[in-house]
Parts: C-alpha cells; sequence; structure tokens
C-alpha cells in the first residue's frame, strides 16, 4: 500500500507544482492509484449533519491561519492568539482557547500557550 501512496504523493506533487492543476487532474491522479471507484466522493452523497442542528456528540471546531513571517511554532501560535483573540500580552488560562496545532510541511508541534514553558512569550 505504501507504494501506492508514495505514487500518489508523487501525482499531488506534480499537480500542485503545475499552477493549473484542476479538480480532474487530482480526480485522475487518485483514480490511477486507487482505482475510479475511490476517485471523488458521490456529487450527491448529503452532508453528515446538518450545520445548523445542535449534535449529541462533541465537535472540533478548527481553521487555518497562514503566517508568512520567519517566526517559532510558539511565536506563531502567539502572533495569532493577539491578533484573533485582542488579548495583548494577557497571557491565556486552560479556559482559552489557545492551544494551536502549527505545522510547517509534513513536521507538526501542538502549542499550548496556557502552558508554563510558554510563560516567557507574554512580556509585562
Amino acid at each position: 500500500m505504501s507504494l501506492f501512496i508514495d505514487t500518489l504523493a508523487d501525482q499531488i506533487r506534480q499537480s500542485i507544482d503545475d499552477a493549473d492543476a484542476t479538480r480532474e487532474d487530482w480526480t485522475t491522479a487518485i483514480a490511477q492509484v486507487f482505482g475510479s471507484d475511490h476517485a471523488a466522493p458521490s456529487e450527491t452523497e448529503p452532508h453528515q449533519f446538518d450545520p445548523l442542528e445542535p449534535s449529541d456528540e462533541s465537535l472540533l471546531v478548527a481553521w487555518q491561519i497562514d503566517s508568512d513571517e520567519s517566526v517559532s511554532p510558539a511565536q506563531a501560535a502567539l502572533q495569532a492568539w493577539q491578533r484573533n483573540f485582542r488579548r495583548g500580552n494577557d497571557r491565556p488560562t486552560a479556559d482559552d482557547a489557545c492551544v494551536f496545532d502549527v505545522s510547517q510541511g509534513d513536521r507538526r508541534v501542538q502549542v499550548d500557550l496556557s502552558d508554563p514553558q510558554f510563560a516567557h512569550l507574554f512580556k509585562r
């Protein structure tokens, strides 16, 4: 299976490098690796749940923020915290939305700004 994944990864890298890549290009790449029955989800498949209806299960809410600056993952999380929550130099508590997954390429680190190891980022 890893040969298939490697092949798919190569196809995707090529389509990313090609600025004119379309959905059809991606569908073709997936079909070449996994077969046409896995190429694309059904266009008529309904949403799994109504976004306006309450859920009985816990929900994960996430958004992506791009940082073009050359900073450490902790500094990128701090900048996102300060820009989006307007909290200035106040250090967040564990009850605040202050846990960030910071990634670069295939590397990812989780930064919890309420953790004491990041206290030095909040200057008084």
